[in-house]
């Protein structure tokens, strides 16, 4: 018991102590971006997960008893597969 204690006791204080060195000493980064392309997409669909790959996207969706794995067609946003979660299931993340 008394090794777990210390052993929280040392990650605590190493937590703290990173905490206090960079208060204050961050740069802020300001970070430009361009849109390029925007493509359809579910909106119901709550994305948990997000995959691209042989030009196809494959998201995990997490809604309590709706959760889902699908196969997208990225430029028509059309699911071209689905493997629905059972309901007692929180899909939540793929990669």
């Amino acid at each position: 018991v008394r090794q777990w204690s210390l052993a929280a006791a040392t990650v605590a204080f190493g937590v703290v102590a990173l905490a206090w060195s960079t208060n204050g000493s961050t740069v802020e980064t300001i970070w430009e971006y361009e849109i390029i392309g925007e493509y359809p997409h579910d909106q119901n669909a709550f994305t948990q997960g997000l995959y691209f790959e042989g030009g196809h996207l494959f998201e995990g969706t997490g809604r309590r008893g709706e959760s889902a794995l699908r196969k997208i067609e990225v430029s028509t946003g059309r699911v071209l597969q689905q493997a629905d979660l059972q309901p007692f299931f929180f899909g939540e993340g793929i990669a």
